[in-house]
């Protein structure tokens, strides 16, 4: 399940969404699985195109994440945006609507750490006014972030665009084992939050992914 072949999609109206799934089984859930009929049945119903670009065996998520962006954006153009969900992440397709149809550049869905504990763990940092420690949140009752996790997550065709034109390649192999050139958008590693301070922390592909957004002047959004 390494599919990395364009599928040519013609734009019927002013979105057509791409959806990249990693999976380093080549195995997706069940959860994943019917969330995704359901899904696809609904964007059918509405009339907006979409595609799928699936790429598994890979245990380098960043690696992967940035094949999956490059793909999106060299074999896609009549895209608009590409939609990642985790091989095990189940949701409701109206969540996934919403999320379509939203005017956020970025816009991520929240989901609790898989570690065990008495306390869930969220992966993602709200931001909050530094005065009155109150959450910034927007009139359709999302938060704004600083840094959000990529399991389930829309990102307009832009912002790749503009990560792209910014950021190295490097080679890695296509589907059908030649070489691809693609675009290092997803990094992980030391954060250099402050360097001066050596305060930095160890960053997965997520973090980084909008952290590097928020340097550029966008922003981040949570529902």
């Amino acid at each position: 399940m390494d599919d990395l072949r364009g599928i040519e999609i013609t734009a019927m109206g002013p979105q057509t969404v791409v959806f990249g799934i990693p999976t380093i089984s080549k195995w997706i859930s069940a959860e994943t699985y019917q969330s995704m009929m359901s899904l696809q049945w609904a964007m059918f119903g509405k009339g907006i195109p979409l595609a799928q670009i699936i790429v598994g065996g890979d245990p380098y998520l960043s690696k992967v994440r940035s094949k999956i962006a490059t793909v999106f954006l060299r074999d896609y153009p009549q895209a608009t945006a590409l939609f990642f969900i985790d091989d095990d992440v189940g949701f409701p397709h109206e969540a996934a609507l919403r999320f379509i149809d939203s005017d956020k550049d970025v816009i991520a869905g929240v989901y609790p750490k898989k570690e065990e504990g008495p306390v869930l763990q969220w992966p993602a940092d709200l931001l909050a006014d530094k005065d009155t420690k109150e959450l910034f949140r927007d009139e359709n009752g999302l938060y704004l972030a600083s840094h959000i996790p990529t399991g389930f997550l829309r990102i307009k065709r832009h912002v790749l665009e503009k990560i792209a034109a910014q950021c190295d390649t490097y080679l890695d192999r296509g589907h059908d084992g030649r070489e691809i050139e693609v675009y290092n958008i997803f990094e992980m590693g030391y954060s250099r939050e402050d360097e001066e301070k050596r305060t930095g922390k160890w960053w997965g592909e997520d973090f980084h992914f909008a952290q590097r957004w928020r340097n550029m002047g966008g922003q981040v959004w949570v529902d």
